[in-house]
């Protein structure tokens, strides 16, 4: 959970669990078949969604499928990293994470935007930064299929302009 400045907010990820491999081991068949059951119906179900609670009147708030919320420093927004495909029964992986991006969230106004897409792999982890800007994390397979960090991109929420800052180089013998 993530607190905002002025402490009148909390964002957070909440997501269903479905056991797999070593760990279904200490499950019955029938109590594995019903946490896969909900998959059939709703292939989403156990996507990490990004939630906002008001303090004041304790409203709780599902904003969309996502990962990180950060607030922004006047506290106005919220941004983090939107899960665009399913990935309910998959593990977290590079391919499952492809394509995400950077969103915002207007308190004010109740209404999400996307701020910056990636040119490769997938955007994470958003930091809001001085001069209304905000840093991300672009992402890619870098252990197998297991993604990681491997360059840095900011993106102005007023005008749009996006630019990556580090550019991963993949240039092997």
């Amino acid at each position: 959970p993530v607190l905002s400045g002025d402490n009148s907010h909390i964002a957070f990820v909440r997501k269903r669990h479905i056991p797999d491999y070593a760990e279904a081991e200490l499950f019955t068949k029938q109590e594995l078949d019903d946490f896969v059951k909900p998959l059939t119906t709703d292939p989403r179900h156990a996507d990490p969604e990004v939630i906002h609670l008001r303090l004041a009147d304790k409203t709780i708030r599902v904003l969309d499928f996502g990962w990180a919320p950060v607030f922004s420093l006047d506290n106005s927004k919220i941004y983090y990293a939107r899960q665009n495909k399913p990935i309910s029964g998959m593990r977290v992986l590079a391919a499952t994470l492809q394509g995400n991006d950077i969103w915002e969230y207007d308190l004010a106004g109740g209404k999400s935007r996307v701020l910056a897409k990636p040119s490769f792999g997938y955007l994470i982890d958003p930091v809001a930064v001085e001069g209304g800007l905000v840093a991300f994390g672009i992402a890619d397979a870098a252990n197998g299929a297991y993604g990681s960090q491997v360059g840095v991109g900011i993106v102005d929420p007023v005008t749009g302009e996006q630019r990556e800052l580090f550019i991963p180089v993949k240039e092997h013998g």
